[in-house]
């Protein structure tokens, strides 16, 4: 790639804007990516969003084209059952996402009010696909978060886009984990001090001298009394304890009671001291078993930090019982029948949701630090009718949560270490099993991945969740929101320097079917063969830098606000891996060879490459330098 200026594009505004100006491809010209694993696509939702993805539990699906009404085939447009929307006024009283969420709740009852609030609108929904209502049939039926042309999760001035251009690390020792940042330690499935190395293998800790190779330590864990066996899913070693994350203690809490969080319990958190190792067995210091299903760990100094997720099960309370057909009463009713008596029924399903939430939720009776419940966007919407249903499942689907605690509280025996920690987190309109985290000594980084519509694109693409957390004071707070197009690879794909977010960030294009002519939602009903084109896959690979306290705009301060974009790779080539260092990156795309570039970073207002090398064979997946970056 060449980074003169005769490959910059030029176009003003976001990247929405940019393909918007420019030409789409002739067939042939771009060849096809890597086929990627989303899940199946229904026909129908291709013919009326371009791409829907309906294969993935709990993710964000596209609206048609356009909410542009057609003065044609107005006589056969779809009417929709004659029947009441049970909470008419929730999505009016949910906040938009500014600043003022990032500060949380100030009391047990404004929390769940909250989750009364979510609950509302998912019984919204859940009456109008058991009526029938297929005015928004096109946002699938599993639990979405839908955006559009003019209701999109974070519009264009939400994002702040920059307009893109085309285009010192210590050596560790022999066993050190290799951890991304300084100070920043990682967790393992081998650890060692130099003296002993302990390993992780399913259910067992084996340690042996590292000198000599003689097994000092094998450990089973106890079963857990479930349907699970005890998992180990991670190992930090600090002085002479070792911490352990496992899974499967929950399944037996899980199975006795219908849990609000999927991962009620699901992790164990495990503190042994490794100086009395004696008989191949150590003393078990602490023990405490936390909410959430382990993602990472991170150590900043004595200060242990777990990031959990969970999936929330809103549908076990509030979807099952309501059913249609479940029972003879309600299969019995007609539209507006049915919906008033679910509205009668939800008055007393809805508290004990929102009781059960909030009791999973709490920890020693204390709120957390939570980035409150919000509509995930930052302007009111100009469709009221969408208004009902836009929100009806997408707004609270999974709650990503870190969790923390002082080691040096344990070490000194104090009663209450582990029984009261700092929780903090959010939830999030997207599925929360392929949440990334990466921190720095002062900031971590919660993203998670969804799918939203592209009016300039015209179709679904990958969309990436923001969330800063800042570590700095007594507890973890939530400090920037924020939003990219496209995918992240992994931790890797980021790095925070000061209030400097850089990350690396993939928009992949599918083979889609579109409309030749841009048509309203509900004409789609009325559509039997409309005049489609087909285009071919295209992908576009960023690095972007973005400020995490420099918003324009008032109320939205701590909003993300981009500062430079650099379009990296070749048609149809993805990130394979990404690698950034002070002042410098380097990244590797891939369709059929490696083109391997190093990125200057150290002016975040104008980002550029700074050296390449063209077609390595292979595939790179892992950076790793062997001196110092620079």
């Amino acid at each position: 790639m060449n980074s003169s200026n005769d490959d910059k594009l030029t176009a003003p505004g976001s990247s929405r804007e940019v393909m918007m100006d420019e030409e789409a491809p002739a067939n042939g010209a771009v060849e096809q990516p890597r086929p990627q694993t989303k899940g199946s696509f229904s026909l129908w939702a291709r013919l009326g969003a371009a791409l829907a993805v309906v294969g993935i539990t709990a993710t964000s699906v596209a609206v048609p084209l356009s909410l542009r009404e057609s003065d044609d085939n107005s006589s056969s447009m779809y009417v929709p059952p004659n029947y009441t929307t049970p909470f008419n006024e929730t999505v009016e009283e949910l906040p938009l996402l500014g600043d003022s969420v990032l500060n949380g709740y100030p009391t047990i009852q404004a929390f769940k009010d909250s989750l009364r609030l979510v609950a509302e609108s998912y019984v919204n929904g859940v009456v109008a696909r058991n009526v029938g209502d297929k005015t928004y049939e096109n946002f699938a039926l599993s639990p979405s978060f839908a955006v559009g042309e003019d209701v999109m999760a974070m519009d264009g001035d939400m994002m702040n886009t920059a307009t893109p251009r085309e285009s010192s690390q210590e050596a560790v020792n022999d066993y050190e984990t290799n951890d991304q940042e300084e100070g920043v330690r990682e967790g393992d499935n081998v650890v060692s001090n130099g003296v002993i190395a302990i390993a992780a293998y399913g259910d067992e800790v084996v340690g042996w001298e590292v000198a000599g190779g003689d097994i000092l330590l094998r450990m089973v864990l106890p079963p857990t009394g479930g349907y699970s066996q005890p998992y180990i899913n991670t190992l930090v070693l600090h002085g002479d304890y070792l911490i352990a994350a496992v899974s499967g203690y929950g399944s037996t809490a899980q199975q006795t009671t219908t849990r609000v969080l999927s991962g009620y319990q699901g992790t164990r958190i495990l503190i042994y001291d490794i100086s009395t190792i004696n008989g191949g067995q150590m003393d078990l210091v602490a023990t405490r078993d936390v909410n959430g299903d382990f993602v990472t760990i991170r150590v900043i100094e004595s200060q242990i930090f777990f990031i959990l997720n969970s999936q929330i099960n809103i549908y076990n309370f509030l979807a099952q019982p309501f059913n249609k057909y479940s029972t003879e009463e309600l299969r019995s009713l007609d539209a507006n029948a049915y919906s008033l008596r679910i509205r009668e029924m939800a008055e007393t399903a809805i508290p004990d949701f929102v009781d059960q939430a909030t009791e999973e939720i709490l920890e020693c009776d204390q709120i957390p630090k939570l980035v409150a419940l919000n509509r995930w966007t930052t302007d009111e919407h100009s469709d009221p009718i969408m208004e009902s249903y836009l929100y009806n499942s997408g707004i609270a689907q999974s709650l990503v949560m870190v969790i923390s605690f002082d080691l040096q509280d344990v070490i000194d025996e104090k009663p209450d270490a582990l029984q009261c920690l700092s929780v903090s987190g959010s939830f999030f309109p997207t599925n929360a099993w392929d949440v990334k985290a990466y921190s720095a000594a002062n900031t971590m980084i919660m993203a998670t991945r969804g799918y939203d519509y592209s009016p300039a694109r015209q179709m679904t693409i990958d969309s990436t969740y923001l969330v800063a957390f800042d570590l700095t004071g007594e507890v973890v707070a939530p400090k920037a929101y924020g939003y990219v197009e496209g995918y992240v690879l992994d931790q890797y794909s980021f790095r925070v320097e000061g209030d400097i977010l850089q990350l690396a960030t993939t928009i992949q294009e599918g083979w889609i079917i579109m409309f030749a002519e841009p048509m309203g939602m509900r004409r789609l009903q009325a559509v039997i063969e409309p005049d489609i084109i087909r285009t071919e896959p295209a992908t576009e690979n960023y690095v972007i830098t973005m400020d995490l306290a420099a918003s324009q705009s008032p109320g939205q301060e701590r909003q993300m606000f981009e500062l430079d974009r650099l379009k990296l790779g070749k048609d149809g080539e993805v990130f394979t891996t990404v690698r950034f260092y002070p002042g410098l990156a380097y990244a590797v795309t891939y369709q059929r060879v490696d083109p391997f570039y190093v990125i200057n970073t150290e002016d975040p207002l104008n980002v550029f490459v700074e050296g390449e090398l063209d077609n390595i064979t292979g595939w790179s997946s892992y950076l790793e330098p062997i001196n110092p970056p620079e």
